[in-house]
């Protein structure tokens, strides 16, 4: 019989493919972050050829658009949903109730990614710092009262912590115009193994999201097979182009947003 053909798909952030492609990223390295393409052609490579699920802007890449993909958020019912990948940039889309679709990116350094000189999960951390909050050992600015040698979390990475979440829950609120969406989308190895309640206490979520989060896991691999499925991938980039990326910095309510959620 005729044998099949195979082919294979690349999702990664917008940064990765320039680099695996070869292309200038001194676009990305500066305002206004231009790419050099945000949907490369296909190509060949090791004999096979290789696709590229397109991406959003220089800070939403393809390995979102493959969650969204994953999560079903291209979907005509689908409505009222943020999807949510936190990293060192905490990547996030959220499709309104009247189905409009915006993304945006916040910069939360290593802070959810973990301590590598402590072999610390992101998620541990947050978890020490709502218990640390919860015993009274440190204020509402994060500041130590009590110091305690059962606890990891230094004084600077109690800060870290706090930058990271006030960035994410001021994109999500600056996103979401300040709405609770229906359901979140939490992708990532750090959202698998996160304790809400401790996010909440800590104010990386609004106490009203608890029962409404989906941890979703690595969601760029299943999103990546769907692309790679579909008849007429043109058609996603005709739905990527009505998404509208914001650049939290350029929001006048950011500097407020943001200086408030910095408390605990």
């Amino acid at each position: 019989g005729q044998r099949e053909s195979v082919r294979t798909v690349l999702a990664a952030n917008t940064t990765m493919i320039h680099l695996f492609l070869g292309l200038s990223v001194e676009g990305l390295s500066r305002a206004p972050f231009t790419p050099v393409t945000l949907a490369p052609a296909s190509i060949e490579f090791h004999g096979l050829p290789m696709e590229f699920v397109p991406g959003i802007s220089a800070f939403v890449g393809g390995d979102i658009v493959a969650g969204m993909l994953a999560c079903g958020m291209l979907e005509k019912d689908s409505s009222h949903t943020l999807f949510l990948d936190l990293g060192t940039n905490a990547e996030m889309v959220y499709r309104d109730e009247r189905g409009r679709l915006m993304a945006t990116a916040a910069a939360a350094g290593s802070a959810f990614e973990g301590k590598s000189e402590k072999c610390l999960y992101g998620s541990e951390s947050v978890h020490e710092l709502a218990d640390l909050l919860r015993k009274e050992k440190i204020d509402q600015t994060g500041t130590y009262i009590e110091e305690d040698g059962a606890y990891t979390l230094s004084q600077q990475e109690i800060r870290n912590l706090q930058l990271a979440k006030a960035a994410v829950r001021t994109g999500m609120d600056i996103l979401t115009e300040k709405k609770i969406p229906e359901r979140i989308f939490l992708a990532g190895g750090f959202g698998r193994k996160l304790s809400i309640p401790d996010a909440v206490r800590i104010g990386l979520f609004p106490a009203e999201v608890q029962q409404r989060i989906q941890a979703v896991g690595n969601t760029a691999l299943p999103g990546a097979y769907l692309y790679g499925c579909m008849q007429k991938p043109a058609q996603l980039e005709e739905k990527l182009a009505l998404v509208e990326a914001r650049n939290l910095a350029e929001q006048p309510e950011f500097q407020t947003l943001f200086m408030k959620y910095c408390n605990l």
